[in-house]
């Protein structure tokens, strides 16, 4: 174990693989940990705990606390996976809330569902459609953008789930939109969604309107029709 007294820093790779620092608040000794052998050199792990000391000391604060009161609130918070799951649970069409479901359940990691609903980055949206895109699976990639979208819209529709979701903005806005996304405002329909259409389009043409062809006022009748 080497000490350094003048910052309270112990490392102790052959006991704990931790560097920490020692320190009292309120009458109490604190042991805060600094971080792991190896990941920080010794002289890094004094730096930080000087750092850390320099705060107990000038401003009275407390970090092992803090750092407990933290962890506290983040775990208070609901996270993404919860998020993903209600906002599935609101898609009325059962084909597209499958297709929602089986997108985040195979594309978003255990670690990032895990994660706060609003700690969630723009980085980490762009680094799991990444590697959705070096799968080469174009369409996965462009229907599991629209759907995290309107996740995080949907998270913060209403002042209840404003309150307990905490999303401050919407991540997946500026991300990288996937190659022949369709613009804001529209999307693509699933192959569930155009199963369910196929037969009142075809309805709809029967009375009168040519191939191909949907006007808008029909195209709208097409949609109530099927939902």
């Amino acid at each position: 174990m080497t000490r350094c007294p003048a910052s309270a820093v112990a490392s102790s790779p052959a006991a704990s693989g931790l560097s920490s620092c020692s320190y009292r608040a309120a009458g109490k000794s604190r042991l805060l940990t600094i971080g792991s052998y190896g990941a920080l050199t010794l002289d890094q792990a004094r730096k930080a705990a000087r750092s850390e000391l320099a705060k107990v000391e000038v401003e009275g604060a407390d970090p092992v606390e803090a750092r407990r009161q933290r962890a506290d609130e983040a775990a208070s918070l609901e996270p993404l996976r919860t998020l993903l799951n209600e906002y599935a649970a609101t898609l009325t069409n059962a084909g597209t809330a499958t297709d929602a479901r089986q997108s985040f359940a195979k594309n978003v990691p255990t670690r990032l569902s895990g994660k706060p609903a609003c700690d969630v980055t723009t980085a980490d949206v762009e680094g799991i459609l990444s590697k959705v895109r070096e799968r080469g699976a174009l369409a996965v990639e462009r229907n599991l953008f629209r759907f995290l979208h309107a996740a995080f819209a949907f998270g913060t529709g209403n002042q209840d789930r404003k309150r307990r979701f905490r999303i401050a903005g919407n991540p997946v806005t500026e991300a990288e939109r996937p190659e022949g996304s369709a613009p804001a405002g529209d999307r693509e329909l699933s192959t569930a969604e155009i199963r369910e259409l196929w037969p009142v389009t075809r309805q709809v043409r029967s009375r009168g309107s040519p191939p191909g062809t949907c006007g808008a006022r029909s195209r709208r009748a097409c949609l109530k029709s099927a939902y």
